[in-house]
């Protein structure tokens, strides 16, 4: 979570005129980048720990902190199955992704939770393995640039100790029929209307991708 979350402060700083979430100039933007996300897993910000990653609660205390000590009010909304503290609002259920799309394209920062499930004996029955956070780039172009107005487009951080980032295209498909399951097999909630975006992640067979969570950045 830090450095996707980094890739969109410093963004935001370069492109939109923040600049106190910049305090050390002079950087390459990978370098920026690399700076930010090392504060931001500090134990004072999002505690990010070396195997566990950063928990949700903790990615967006941490973002709100870090905006608010650079001297700017921060308002985020939350979209998906949680309620989270420190946030303007909280939209539970399947993301909105036409509301997502416009907070996008005015100028918000977009993060996108994919979660991976394993696909279980009971048809439908899906049951939680990972999460992964990725920053929104783009929608409706697809790699080869023509147009596609379903296209969501990702950058991917390569993992928690990298500035590296893959973009990925994702064409999302409705799920109709499938259910979250904990990994200890506890059914949770339904997923229908959650997107599944497994091809973009070239899951291996029994596998499913889905953006469970989605958080966006005014300022």
């Amino acid at each position: 979570a830090p450095v996707a979350t980094a890739n969109v402060l410093v963004w935001l700083a370069e492109h939109r005129g923040y600049k106190n979430l910049l305090p050390i100039q002079g950087l390459t933007t990978l370098e920026k980048v690399a700076s930010v996300a090392s504060e931001l897993g500090s134990d004072k910000l999002m505690s990010t720990a070396p195997k566990g990653g950063t928990g949700l609660q903790k990615f967006i205390t941490g973002l709100a902190g870090f905006i608010r000590q650079s001297g700017y009010r921060p308002s985020i909304q939350a979209f998906g199955p949680d309620s989270f503290a420190n946030v303007a609002r909280n939209n539970v259920g399947a993301p909105d992704m036409h509301r997502v799309r416009s907070e996008f394209a005015r100028g918000s920062g977009v993060w996108m939770t994919v979660s991976f499930f394993k696909e279980g004996n009971r048809r439908g029955d899906w049951r939680y393995s990972s999460s992964h956070m990725t920053t929104m780039a783009g929608f409706g172009v697809n790699k080869n640039g023509g147009t596609d107005r379903d296209v969501i487009i990702l950058h991917d951080p390569d993992d928690g100790h990298s500035t590296r980032v893959q973009r990925r295209y994702l064409h999302p498909e409705r799920i109709r029929n499938a259910s979250y399951l904990t990994q200890n097999g506890r059914r949770l909630f339904s997923l229908a209307d959650y997107l599944d975006v497994s091809p973009a992640f070239n899951m291996r067979e029994g596998m499913r991708a889905v953006i469970t969570h989605v958080f966006v950045l005014d300022m």
